[in-house]
């Protein structure tokens, strides 16, 4: 997801929810040992929070935007790994492998 994950939540009231919800659904469609890699806007950097503001004040759109650590923690609720990966000064990406399953 190429600086999308943010937008699952616009228009919605229970945006947690919604993004849980999302990554569960994300995680049961994906193979074992499939991957998953999120490319998201770091909402506590300079730029991050100019293109959440432009997105939620001005185009009213209601994207929620996590940092880095609040992404990583939705997604090991999910009792996936993930890795997190700096792309440049506001963006960065999550990795996620997905285990086989063990029988």
């Amino acid at each position: 997801c190429v600086d999308s994950f943010h937008h699952f939540t616009n228009g919605q009231v229970n945006k947690k929810e919604v993004l849980s919800a999302s990554l569960q659904e994300l995680l049961r469609v994906l193979k074992p040992n499939g991957q998953l890699i999120l490319i998201e806007f770091n909402p506590e950097t300079k730029i991050g929070k100019r293109i959440e503001w432009f997105e939620n004040k001005v185009m009213k759109w209601g994207s929620t935007f996590l940092p880095p650590k609040e992404l990583i923690s939705l997604l090991e609720e999910q009792k996936v790994n993930a890795e997190y990966h700096r792309i440049d000064a506001y963006s960065y990406a999550i990795h996620v492998k997905k285990q086989e399953k063990s029988f």
